[in-house]
């Protein structure tokens, strides 16, 4: 068992791998903050070894089940099982951060003056390790708690000379790509203010996301008409100068920020390779850095990786591991030969997108896929060839053995007693297995990706 869930198991919040309910709706506040502490030291990424393997991946915030930027259970869960596909079918490890540890200093969280509000986001935390939970005990997703950096030292090590400058410039443009291209609306409900953040896809996720007040800024409690119109039930939008004073958009870059420090500072630390799924920390990591061979094709593979291969939603990952496992060494060659793949590819058009990986699946992968099915059916009709010849050699060599008393007492007795045409029918089953044919493409680069492809389709026509 991962300390990690033992953890939560003897503090009573999980319970047969499923949150506790009773135990998490008594939780207080400090229990929650004492957990969160305990469970920093016993998942610190300071005791694990580094590794320099380009599939050894540190996942962002969000692709490792966080809550930004949607912290709805249903979204986090959805990024946490895109993780497990990808760590199943491609990496060796995938570092996600231990967001039990938010409660510790995240002020959203720890600083939450509702408790119901605060044991809800602790229920979801759990709901998420837990989905989880195959892959983390299998050792492909590793929660850590990442190492405090000196943030010169860090960007300095990961964007060398400079470092401070570009950052710098890098955060204020997006601060003012969050502030340009995003509208505020606020309204009330009972004692809380709802503040609704619209914004192009890139910058907010879903095009949508809210963000609660229990107070609102001095600077709009000052304005009459804006507490006017709020109490009489209307919907405020704010202005441009109202929302330089709510100071929204330098809480909505300060999460992005967030992610990028946490992928860096893991990076540093265990020397593993980005990965994300959205598109907006490419575009950052991009500006400040031009070293770019290496991430590109780990930063967005996460996300279009079912279209890269379009029947892996079909099996849980825990399925997929299962057959990493029994064919290590085609996993390995198919693992090389996707990634050379794709280099090329991305080496071509200096992009990865929806429309890419499906272009990738139709002229590359699924062209070898069908090239195997056809060699598993050809040799399939070799051995049924070959088998009829020794079923009838059989055949010929125990009729004429049993006349000229030639064959053994006791395979006479058991032709006699089984009838000649059971004993051929064993003879021929054994000839016949699957496993037979399969072995005239079990050194092929997409071995691995046909036996995906084989027990997607047996799971899908047993439903």
């Amino acid at each position: 068992m991962h300390i990690l869930f033992e953890q939560l198991e003897n503090a009573g919040f999980l319970k047969n791998n499923q949150p506790n309910l009773s135990a998490i709706a008594k939780a207080t506040k400090t229990q929650i903050r004492r957990l969160a502490e305990e469970s920093a030291e016993i998942t610190s990424a300071n005791n694990l070894p580094p590794d320099k393997s380009i599939f050894t991946h540190s996942a962002s915030l969000s692709l490792g089940g966080g809550r930004f930027p949607c912290a709805f259970i249903d979204c986090r869960l959805q990024r946490a099982q895109q993780l497990a596909q990808f760590a199943a079918f491609y990496s060796d490890r995938v570092y996600i951060s231990n967001f039990i540890t938010d409660y510790i200093s995240h002020g959203e969280v720890s600083l939450m003056h509702d408790k119901e509000m605060l044991r809800t986001h602790f229920f979801t935390d759990v709901c998420i390790l837990a989905s989880l939970r195959p892959m983390i005990e299998a050792g492909k997703v590793i929660p850590i708690t990442a190492p405090n950096y000196c943030q010169h030292c860090l960007l300095g090590e990961s964007f060398g000379k400079d470092a401070d400058k570009r950052l710098r410039k890098v955060l204020e443009g997006l601060v003012e790509d969050y502030f340009a291209q995003t509208k505020l609306t606020l309204e009330t409900s009972g004692d809380e203010y709802d503040l609704t953040i619209e914004g192009p896809e890139l910058l907010v996720e879903h095009g949508t996301t809210q963000a609660v007040y229990l107070t609102l800024p001095l600077g709009l409690r000052e304005m009459p008409s804006i507490m006017r119109r709020l109490r009489s039930g209307n919907q405020v939008r704010l202005s441009a100068s109202l929302r330089r004073k709510l100071g929204q958009h330098y809480r909505l870059a300060a999460e992005v920020f967030k992610s990028l420090v946490f992928e860096l500072a893991a990076s540093q630390c265990l020397k593993t390779s980005f990965l994300t799924e959205r598109e907006l920390h490419v575009k950052l990591l991009n500006r400040l850095t031009d070293n770019r061979e290496s991430q590109r094709r780990n930063q967005l593979l996460s996300k279009h990786l079912t279209c890269l291969v379009p029947f892996l939603d079909d099996l849980d990952p825990e399925a997929v591991l299962k057959i990493r496992e029994r064919e290590e060494d085609a996993f390995l060659v198919f693992r090389a030969s996707l990634k050379e793949a794709l280099d090329d590819y991305i080496a071509e058009k200096g992009q990865l997108t929806e429309r890419d990986a499906k272009a990738i699946y139709a002229d590359v992968l699924q062209p070898k896929l069908a090239a195997l099915n056809t060699k598993v059916s050809l040799a399939g009709r070799d051995l049924r060839k070959q088998s009829r010849r020794k079923i009838l050699g059989w055949s010929g060599a125990i009729t004429l053995g049993l006349y000229s008393g030639f064959v053994p007492a006791g395979l006479a007795a058991a032709a006699k007693a089984l009838g000649l045409t059971k004993v051929l029918a064993g003879i021929t089953e054994g000839l016949m297995g699957q496993g037979d044919a399969e072995e005239s493409i079990r050194n092929e680069q997409m071995f691995f990706l046909w036996k995906v492809q084989q027990a997607a389709a047996r799971r899908k026509s047993s439903k």
